[in-house]
């Protein structure tokens, strides 16, 4: 068994793609399990992210984060965006609330 350096999950080696984020299987991005756990390999594995996506719901660190890492980790990239749209709809419905209590 090998691991997928993009996505981190455990493969074999007798597909031509990793059947969780379809990456073709070639000996440059899989590793062996057997240095998985290890502290020497720090490897930072690409999912989807629920930490980025709260600390994208400020609205500066989403934009950062969505342009400086969409390339090498697409699927946290994606969790930026998607945290950076809630903050900014969640930001504007506040500024209409504003809005509409001081005309009132």
């Amino acid at each position: 068994m090998a691991i997928c350096l993009k996505c981190g999950k455990s493969v074999s080696l007798m597909g031509r793609e990793c059947p969780y984020c379809h990456t073709p299987l070639t000996y440059t991005n899989l590793v062996d399990d057997s240095i998985k756990n290890t502290k020497e390999n720090n490897i930072e594995y690409d999912s989807k992210s629920n930490a980025v996506l709260y600390k994208s719901l400020f609205i500066p660190y989403g934009i950062y984060y969505y342009l400086t890492k969409k390339d090498e980790f697409p699927l946290k990239a994606s969790s930026a965006l998607g945290g950076l749209m809630i903050g900014t709809i969640f930001t504007l419905l506040i500024i209409i609330l504003i809005m509409v209590a001081t005309i009132f």
